[in-house]
């Protein structure tokens, strides 16, 4: 999923937005704005990677259905 582009979103809903088992967001991708985040139905998705300043805004996190999900 290619969401560097999407850097002044402030909410992204994730649903089976998902392939592959990895989801790594380098030091590069950092989403500004974004205040709500949910992933849902990710049901390849085994690990999630991301830097501790990826979301600097976030109130919100939300994960569902995340059956393979194994390290974030």
């Amino acid at each position: 999923m290619c969401l560097q582009i999407y850097t002044n979103l402030e909410v992204l809903k994730a649903d089976l937005a998902f392939t592959g088992t990895d989801w790594d967001l380098n030091e590069d991708v950092v989403f500004q704005k974004l205040k709500y985040l949910r992933i849902k139905r990710a049901d390849d998705l085994e690990m999630w990677e991301a830097a501790s300043d990826s979301f600097p805004m976030l109130e919100q996190l939300v994960l569902q259905h995340l059956e393979e999900l194994e390290d974030i």
